[in-house]
C-alpha cells in the first residue's frame, strides 16, 4: 500500500511538472489580448485579472504560432491528460486501450462531464499512436490516419481542449466554458455518438463556430442596456458598412442586399456586468436567436473564482 501511494505521487509530481512546461514553454501567460476584466486586491495597486481562459482565446508563445509546431507538441499535452486519467482512475500501468475501458466502467454516463472525458480521452490516445508510430499520411494543412482528416490548425483547439479541462476542470465552471468545450470536441469527434446526441439534448446548449481563435467584441452604449432590450441592438454592424465600395457584384451585396440588416458576427464573445452580476455568452447565441433579451442571460451568468 505504501509503494502505490509512492507511485501515485510520483504520477501526481510529473502531472505537475508538465503542466508548468506547458504554461511557461507553450503558452503565454502575459499576453492581455483575452483580458476579461481587473479587479483590486489591495490598496497597495495590487490588481488581479481575469482572463478568458477558454478553449478558442489561449495566447501561445511566439515560437509555437505555427500549426506544425502545435502538432508536434500535441503528444506532451496528451501526457498531461494520460496523467489526469491515471491518477482519478489509479491505472498508470495500463495500455490506452485497457484505459479506455476502465473510463467506460467507472464514470458516471448520466454526466456530461465524465462523458467528455471519455470521447476526449478516446479520441487523442487514437490521434497520439497514430501520430508517434508515424501511421499518419501528411498533405498540406492536414494529415490522415483509418480515414479521419485533421487539419493543422485542429492541434491548436486540441490542445486547448487538454489544457483546459486538466487545469481548470469542467463541472462547476462557468457554462460558456462548458459550452465551448462541448462545442469544440462535439466539431472533432461528428455527430454519430452517443456523446454527440446527449450534447445536442442539453438545455441551453449553443453550437459555436470552432474558429482556432475567437475574439471579444465590445457591445455598443454598454452601459445603456437594460433587462428588456435585444442584444442584437448592442452587436450588430449594418450590412452596408461591410460592402465593397465601388463593387455592385459584391458578394456580401448580393446576400444582404438591404443596407440597414443587423449583422452578427460568428466566432466572437461578449463579457458584461448586468445589475452587479457578470455575463460571458457566444455570438452564436444572437445568430440562433435575434429576438433573444438581456433577461435571457441567466446560464451564462458567470462567477469570479476566488
Amino acid at each position: 500500500m505504501t509503494n502505490q501511494k509512492s507511485d501515485q505521487e510520483s504520477i501526481a509530481e510529473h502531472a505537475r511538472i508538465t503542466q508548468a512546461i506547458l504554461s511557461n514553454s507553450f503558452l503565454n501567460g502575459f499576453d492581455r489580448t483575452h483580458v476579461l476584466f481587473e479587479e483590486p486586491t489591495d490598496d497597495k495597486g495590487g490588481r488581479r485579472i481575469h482572463k478568458t481562459q477558454c478553449v478558442g482565446s489561449f495566447a501561445w508563445q511566439r515560437h509555437m504560432e505555427n500549426n506544425y509546431a502545435k502538432m508536434v507538441a500535441f503528444p506532451i499535452f496528451f501526457d498531461l491528460l494520460d496523467l489526469h486519467v491515471d491518477i482519478r482512475f489509479e491505472c498508470a500501468d495500463s495500455s490506452f486501450s485497457k484505459k479506455i475501458k476502465i473510463l467506460e466502467k467507472k464514470i458516471d454516463h448520466s454526466q456530461i462531464f465524465d462523458l467528455f472525458l471519455l470521447e476526449l480521452y478516446t479520441f487523442c490516445s487514437t490521434l497520439r499512436n497514430k501520430i508517434i508510430h508515424h501511421k499518419i499520411s501528411h498533405k498540406a494543412n492536414e494529415i490522415t490516419y483509418s480515414g479521419t482528416i485533421i487539419k493543422l490548425e485542429s492541434f491548436k483547439i486540441i490542445n486547448e481542449l487538454i489544457y483546459q479541462y486538466v487545469t481548470y476542470g469542467f463541472k462547476d465552471r462557468p457554462w460558456y466554458h462548458q459550452n465551448s468545450m462541448l462545442s469544440y470536441l462535439y466539431s472533432l469527434i461528428g455527430r454519430t455518438s452517443i456523446f454527440s446526441e446527449k450534447v445536442e439534448a442539453l438545455d441551453n446548449f449553443t453550437n459555436i463556430s470552432t474558429s482556432p481563435e475567437r475574439y471579444r467584441h465590445i457591445l455598443h452604449n454598454k452601459y445603456k442596456y437594460t433587462p428588456n432590450d435585444y442584444i442584437i441592438d448592442f452587436v450588430f454592424t449594418h450590412a452596408g458598412s461591410l460592402y465593397e465600395h465601388g463593387n455592385p457584384e459584391c458578394n456580401f451585396r448580393k446576400t444582404h442586399p438591404d443596407p440597414d440588416e443587423k449583422i452578427v458576427f460568428g466566432a466572437r464573445y461578449y463579457f458584461i456586468l448586468l445589475q452587479e452580476k457578470y455575463y460571458l455568452f457566444p455570438s452564436e447565441l444572437i445568430m440562433k436567436n435575434r429576438e433573444i433579451k438581456f433577461s435571457s442571460l441567466t446560464p451564462w451568468r458567470y462567477e469570479l473564482r476566488k
